[in-house]
């Protein structure tokens, strides 16, 4: 028979918390400054930090940084 009683698997609450790199350019020995939490993000986004184009990725995957004017830190909160 089927089972209709799937857990579903909860991450705790330090997994789900998503937190941010950052730096000042895309040259490939450009500082990188992290972690932060999605809220300093988010405060940071909104009181005009990043208007000088920094580039931002989430903490443990590689690959590409984005612009921080693109991302929307306060899905992440």
């Amino acid at each position: 028979g089927t089972s209709s009683n799937i857990e579903e698997p909860t991450p705790s609450s330090l997994d789900a918390e998503v937190t941010w790199e950052f730096k000042w350019s895309q040259e490939e020995k450009s500082e990188i400054h992290g972690p932060h939490t999605s809220q300093q993000m988010d405060k940071w986004a909104k009181e005009g930090y990043f208007k000088r184009n920094a580039w931002v990725r989430r903490v443990g995957q590689q690959g590409d940084f984005y612009s921080a004017s693109r991302v929307d830190f306060e899905l992440y909160i």
